[in-house]
């Protein structure tokens, strides 16, 4: 039996411990996964935004670990980990993210273990030459690529900077797409969701599902709904994502005071961290990712699975999934004018919108879905092993 350990700071934050979580759960019965969230305590094991997470990998036969690491240069926390991967007897590590990338080639020589796949879903934006995101470059130029069995992107797009800008060999790569679940049988009615927040179904209502972070760009879309308010003032502008909320750009108390500043208060409500956002989507007029920077955002999945028509910055891997004119509509990144004359063209014509949500249900629901994509990896894992050429 193949023996698999994932590793990642936490088994909650964003869209790619989500796709972690996701892969770790499917790779099947013949696979003993081990899912290993170092950053986790042992005492926030049982937080309501860790525990339904940690039962869903439970329950798909997965054994969750918590590492309890406190700091980045405590070396020695780690200790616990490579002793768990040394008495499991590891075939394959499977690390996320810059900093579990960083780790993974020391842990894996240590603990004896033949397959290292580095797994990167960070944007890739250069700036004045070089990315913004020192820590990831490093790692990608000196650690993961070299080290490392195989590295895996969602993206084309993200391949390509791979190999350009970092310096990764383009056949260590392997582009292997985010998914989203379908929405959950049962789940509440448009209606129903519109009521609790006093919206009734006529008034429109736009979505952003993302954490509060300077490169999610909120404050684009605020300001674009300042330009509709005089044609639509009733409309509602939701955000559900939780985050810092000290003074930086992007973070709840910068965008608060911007809301206020406009007069857009009453208008742009800040819902911080939900366990229903499918549900939410589903009942918004529109679903809006804002961001500068993204790969192949999870977000914009789900928003194809909800059926809600999407306007979104045509940037990094989004281009891979929407279509402009045929699964949503596409615009700009930082051009607040553009994205409200692309809200306002979705609420202008709601046909000709539900036509471009139903294109990109249909899309989602073919091409980027979790079960297939977790094979993929699983049969990558396996190719890894039997290649005595890898790495």
């Amino acid at each position: 039996m193949m023996k698999v350990a994932t590793l990642v700071d936490y088994v909650v934050a964003g869209g790619a411990e989500r796709a972690a979580v996701e892969i770790a759960s499917r790779l099947g019965s013949d696979v003993e996964s081990i899912f290993i969230s170092s950053r986790l305590s042992h005492e926030a094991v049982h937080e309501n935004k860790y525990s339904q997470t940690i039962r869903d990998l439970e329950a798909a036969g997965v054994r969750f670990v918590a590492g309890n690491r406190t700091g980045t240069a405590r070396v020695w926390e780690w200790r616990p980990v490579l002793s768990l991967l040394r008495r499991a007897r590891v075939d394959v590590l499977h690390t996320h993210l810059w900093g579990s990338n960083f780790w993974g080639p020391g842990l894996a020589r240590a603990a004896g273990i033949p397959v290292l796949v580095a797994h990167e879903q960070t944007p890739f934006e250069r700036t004045g030459g070089a990315r913004k995101w020192g820590r990831q470059i490093v790692v990608n130029r000196f650690v993961a690529g070299p080290f490392s069995s195989a590295v895996i992107v969602p993206s084309e797009w993200s391949k390509r900077a791979l190999v350009a800008h970092e310096g990764v060999r383009a056949d260590k790569i392997h582009v292997v797409p985010n998914g989203a679940r379908p929405r959950p049988v049962g789940s509440r009615d448009r209606r129903t969701v519109r009521s609790e927040f006093g919206v009734g179904n006529e008034e429109p209502v736009a979505i952003v599902a993302a954490m509060l972070r300077p490169e999610k760009a909120h404050e684009v879309v605020i300001r674009a709904l300042e330009r509709l308010t005089g044609r639509w003032p009733k409309i509602q502008l939701w955000i559900a994502g939780a985050g810092p909320t000290e003074s930086p750009v992007g973070t709840g108390d910068m965008l608060e005071a911007l809301s206020s500043a406009l007069g857009l208060s009453q208008r742009v409500k800040f819902l911080g961290h939900r366990g229903d956002v499918a549900d939410l989507v589903a009942a918004a007029d529109v679903a809006i990712l804002s961001s500068h920077h993204e790969n192949l955002p999870l977000a914009v999945l789900e928003y194809m699975e909800s059926g809600t028509p999407i306007v979104a910055t045509e940037v990094g891997g989004v281009p891979e999934l929407i279509h402009h004119e045929v699964h949503g509509l596409l615009v700009p990144r930082g051009d607040a004018e553009a994205m409200a004359n692309a809200i306002a063209r979705t609420l202008d014509d709601p046909g000709a919108a539900a036509r471009r949500a139903s294109a990109a249900l249909e899309r989602r629901r073919t091409e980027f879905d979790w079960a297939p994509i977790a094979r993929r990896v699983r049969a990558l894992y396996a190719q890894l092993l039997s290649d005595p050429r890898r790495g």
